[in-house]
């Protein structure tokens, strides 16, 4: 859920029910939000996470990410729907640059 805070007209398009709000838009300005880092590449979060373990910062082990005990195989599933998302993403804005 959002906070009560929340500006008005704020919406949730995806949501999940394990991190909440992905994509929240709102309309009236024109603003679309993305959570989190659907763009990141396979080998990203891995990095910042063992960047920030060798700094000793206080980090969890990423869920659902790592597929082995050893931390060295990424499950990189979000990448296909991360390519539509940003795809659908350019396109809109194209069409509405345009005016179509």
């Amino acid at each position: 859920m959002l906070p009560a805070s929340s500006p008005a007209g704020l919406q949730v398009v995806a949501e999940n029910s394990e991190v909440g709000p992905l994509i929240l838009t709102a309309p009236e300005q024109h603003a679309v939000y993305v959570t989190g880092h659907p763009e990141y590449e396979q080998q990203t979060l891995a990095d910042e996470y063992f960047r920030d373990q060798r700094k000793h910062l206080p980090i969890q082990l990423p869920e659902h990410y790592f597929t082995d005990s050893q931390l060295t195989t990424v499950d990189y599933s979000w990448r296909t729907a991360s390519n539509r998302f940003y795809q659908n993403w350019l396109a809109t804005l194209s069409l509405t640059k345009v005016g179509y």
